[in-house]
C-alpha cells in the first residue's frame, strides 16, 4: 500500500469517527457507520480494517459504553458504489479532493472514474 501524499489528510476518518461517536453517544446511539470501500483498495492507513477495530476499541475506552463502527460499502470498489448509484437513480455525485465547483480531472479521485 502506497499513501499518496497530494491525497492523505491525516486522522481525518479518526476525526469523522470521535465525531461521530461524542455525537452518537450523547443521543443514547453506539452504532457509527463510516462509508470506506474494499481494503484492497486502500491507499490510506486510516482505511484499514486494523485501523477500524483500532478506532471501535479507543471509541468504546474514551466513552465508556460498546462502540460499533459499520462499514456496509468494504466489500464494494468505487466502480461498484456508481453502478449501485445509476442502479437506484442517483447520477450526480461529486468525489474531487480539489473541492473546486467543476473537478478538476487530476486527483486520485478524479482517476479513479477514469
Amino acid at each position: 500500500m502506497r499513501v499518496k501524499e497530494d491525497a492523505f489528510t491525516p486522522t481525518r476518518n479518526l476525526l469523522f469517527l470521535v465525531l461521530a461517536g461524542a455525537v452518537a453517544s450523547s443521543r443514547g446511539m453506539n452504532n457509527l457507520v463510516i462509508g470506506l470501500l474494499a481494503e484492497r483498495t486502500t491507499i490510506f492507513p486510516d482505511q484499514s480494517d486494523r485501523f477500524l477495530r483500532a478506532a471501535e476499541t479507543a471509541l468504546t475506552e474514551s466513552i465508556g459504553i460498546k462502540m460499533e463502527i459499520h462499514s456496509h460499502l468494504r466489500d464494494f470498489t468505487k466502480q461498484d458504489v456508481l453502478n449501485l448509484a445509476k442502479k437506484r437513480g442517483i447520477s450526480d455525485y461529486y468525489s474531487c479532493h480539489s473541492g473546486a465547483a467543476k473537478p478538476c480531472g487530476k486527483c486520485i479521485a478524479c482517476l479513479e472514474y477514469k
